[in-house]
Formats: C-alpha cells, structure tokens, sequence
C-alpha cells in the first residue's frame, strides 16, 4: 500500500488506553479521521481479545468513510481479527515477513526503530511501509524512553525510501524542527487527545509540515 499518499499531510494520530477512556474513545477517533487525519492507530493492550476486537471494529466503522485506515499496535492477529488496514511492530513483535504473512501483501506494516537507522534499513528491505523513530521530546505517554536526537531524520532520509516517521512528545509547538529535519509526518498522542480543539492542532501541525518544506525547497 502506498503509504506515502496516506501520511501526505503529515498526521498519524495513535489513541492511548491510559489518556482515553471508553465513554470518549469513539468520538475521540472520528473526530481525528474528520480533521483529515488519514492514519489512527490503536494501543489498547488491558482488556481481553475479543473486548479489543469490537472496539477496533467500532473505530474502522467510523474512520473508513472519511477516508482513514486502521492501524493496530503490535499485534497483527488482532489486525487481522478486525479487519484493520495494518499493523505496527516494535522490537518484540516478530517480523515484517510474519506480520505480511498473517495480513497479505496489501497490509499496511509500520516499524518502530527508535534510535537505530540500521533498523530502519532492515525494515525497507524485509517490506515495511514506514518506519518512526523516537521519542524525540520527554512523553508523558512513554516517559522512560530514551530521547533521540532529531539529526537522526534526515540521516535516515539519505538511506531510504520508505517514509520516516517521529513520535515522542510531538506537538503543534516542537513538529517544525522535525518537519526541517525532513520527516514525512508525526505521530501524536497527547497532542490531539488532550487538545481543545482536534480540528485546530491538526490544521496547525499541517500547515507547520507546508511551511518546512517551502523553506527547505527554497534553500
């Protein structure tokens, strides 16, 4: 799947079990795929399998008529199970192969690499979609990640041709020094679930992304 049309505005928004409870979490993922966000991922890991599987079920239902898709974190078998659009794997949750292997080759697989370009490499050529590193900025979400430096992006964008993804802290305040470094989008956790107004942050991370690569093309 080309990923690249997908992540084009640069938002890829990730829902969080321990920032949004179930009265909010519906509305809260439509109202992203609203904005134009084209990619929602959901980290739900507390409750049972079958509880997880109707809640990401609910969240396709929702999104897929404004044009967004589905990722999973983590776990391909709940991808699957639900019907989503794709997954994304860490470092302890197997392989591209096998997650390609249990969604089919038109499956969307996004690869967390951290800190590590070597990483990212071996991700591109097993077929991964995307790749992030990170964190980049001290999360709330992830407070014991070890920061990176966002040098790393535009190292990255040199060896491959996937797009390359930041996550960790990123906000409407701190995305621009990322988009300068040439990343193709950010992942936001706490930036939109916490946000006033979904629609607004989005539209002011869009336009920071628009803004960064004019100044680097007119360089």
């Amino acid at each position: 799947m080309n990923f690249e049309k997908i992540i084009k505005n640069g938002l890829y928004f990730i829902s969080d079990e321990n920032l949004l409870g179930r009265r909010k979490f519906i509305s809260a993922i439509e109202k992203a795929a609203a904005c134009g966000i084209k990619a929602v991922q959901i980290r739900e890991k507390k409750t049972s399998l079958k509880d997880r599987a109707r809640l990401c079920e609910k969240a396709a239902a929702v999104i897929r008529p404004y044009g967004a898709k589905l990722i999973i974190n983590d776990d391909p078998y709940l991808a699957k199970i639900c019907g989503a659009d794709g997954v994304h794997i860490g470092k302890n949750d197997g392989s591209v192969e096998r997650a390609r292997e249990i969604l089919g080759k038109n499956a969307i697989v996004g690869v967390s690499c951290y800190g590590s370009i070597d990483s990212a490499i071996k991700a591109q050529k097993s077929g991964a979609d995307y790749v992030s590193f990170g964190n980049f900025f001290f999360s709330f979400v992830k407070p014991e990640e070890e920061i990176v430096s966002t040098d790393i992006i535009s190292a990255a964008k040199k060896k491959i041709k996937i797009p390359v993804l930041a996550i960790g802290g990123i906000n409407e305040k701190n995305c621009g020094e990322i988009f300068l470094k040439g990343a193709d989008g950010v992942c936001c956790v706490s930036a939109f679930i916490m946000s006033k107004d979904i629609k607004e942050t989005a539209a002011k991370i869009e336009q920071i992304k628009r803004r960064a690569y004019e100044n680097k093309n007119e360089k």
